[in-house]
């Protein structure tokens, strides 16, 4: 029966999720602090702590009498994990409810069929759950980011010939059940695009994040590292598109250039050709940086001061044409610029880009350097688990099921 607005049941369901996410937040908190936090009254806060240490979800700290105890989420009421998926690696995060991390691996990623994909990411999830002292079965949930897009409809992944044997369209189930024995539940597995869940650390642990001077609902990220990639923010919700390619601007046609044929067939476009890791790198041997990454040579430019000037200057245009038609049809707030390239140009190469685009553009973005401290995709990927993970817990807690 669907719950009316204002019964005690609702009432005490906001009330078990506020406080959860206050302890999620700032950590072990007394009942009387708890309650004047929430402005409940000492009863209330009491039954409230009481209800949510039986479900599991909290327990108190050792020491102290009962009104004084520190209460805190449980870590091990549930795990998580994140993967960040490259043509080169694997990597694994898991962490417990909490967000403390408890393991940390990386494998290679495999170049052949879905079977080799499959078995690379259990062997990769079973060595950080061991390592964590836990098993797999534990999991509640697990998210998959890679350079691709997956299909809402179909499951398949697109935008990603760089990972060959990722394009089953029945991966995520089978995902699922390669991650389980027989008579185990399966753990929630879901594939997201690298650079949303980049944007969902930048939601979270970033410039955007709510506590943060520029918190915004309305943002865009732009990724440069070997390929190129967007992701929107909407009202604070992440923007897939109709087919989950919303963002995938590397293969966006840039004027003045040969438009790119047969492009499903590639792994590269317009704007992708023009901005992107190799276009960069063969721009800064001819401005007199060279070497084998662009990246380390945007960064030894950004230090030269004027004698990189003239590369940073033509990186910035270029990431500029990219930027305006993203600017002039969606009018973000604000633009963080994350991802290897990016870093590396610093706040030289920032402030270039933003000269750039304001000539070509009438809104004026503001353009932020990332804060998120490291690995931003694996960030993404465990902020996003854990979200989903606490709001099942909340609801199993809500109707009476506990744990």
């Amino acid at each position: 029966m669907d719950q009316v607005p204002g019964t005690p049941s609702l009432l005490r369901a906001i009330n078990d999720r506020t406080a959860l996410q206050l302890l999620s937040e700032q950590g072990p908190l007394t009942r009387a602090r708890l309650g004047a936090l929430t402005g409940l009254s000492k009863p209330t806060a009491t039954q409230l702590m009481d209800r949510l240490e039986a479900a599991g979800l909290v327990e108190a700290l050792p020491g102290e009498g009962r009104n004084a105890r520190l209460y805190r989420v449980r870590p091990g009421a549930a795990y998580v994990a994140g993967l960040d998926v490259t043509p080169a690696n694997i990597r694994v995060r898991v962490c417990d409810l909490t967000g403390q991390a408890i393991a940390q691996t990386t494998l290679a990623t495999p170049r052949r069929e879905v079977k080799d994909a499959l078995e690379r990411i259990r062997e990769a999830l079973t060595a950080a759950c061991a390592q964590g002292g836990i098993d797999t079965a534990q999991l509640n949930r697990v998210v998959v980011g890679l350079g691709g897009a997956p299909d809402p409809h179909t499951g398949r992944i697109g935008y990603a010939r760089h990972l060959p044997g990722w394009h089953d369209p029945n991966l995520l189930q089978r995902l699922r059940t390669e991650l389980t024995g027989p008579g185990r539940p399966n753990p929630a597995v879901e594939i997201e695009n690298d650079v949303n869940l980049a944007a969902v650390a930048e939601q979270t642990r970033g410039v955007v994040r709510r506590d943060a001077p520029l918190a915004c609902r309305d943002f865009a990220v732009l990724w440069i590292g070997e390929g190129i990639g967007a992701a929107v923010v909407i009202d604070g919700r992440l923007h897939r598109g109709f087919t989950g390619g919303a963002g995938e601007i590397g293969y966006m046609p840039v004027s003045g250039l040969p438009p790119v044929r047969n492009i499903s067939r590639g792994n590269t476009g317009g704007f992708q050709n023009l901005a992107g890791a190799p276009a960069v790198l063969k721009l800064a041997r001819a401005k007199g940086f060279p070497g084998s990454d662009a990246a380390a040579a945007l960064r030894r430019a950004a230090a030269s001061g004027s004698v990189g000037t003239p590369l940073l200057t033509e990186v910035a245009d270029r990431l500029a044409v990219g930027l305006a038609p993203l600017v002039a049809v969606l009018d973000p707030e604000l633009i963080v610029l994350t991802g290897a390239m990016l870093q590396a140009g610093g706040e030289v190469l920032r402030e270039l880009i933003a000269d750039a685009l304001y000539g070509m553009v009438i809104p004026r973005p503001r353009l932020v350097l990332s804060e998120v401290p490291e690995d931003p995709v694996l960030t993404g990927a465990i902020e996003a688990a854990l979200a989903e993970t606490k709001q099942e817990l909340f609801d199993h807690t809500r109707k009476g099921r506990g744990l």
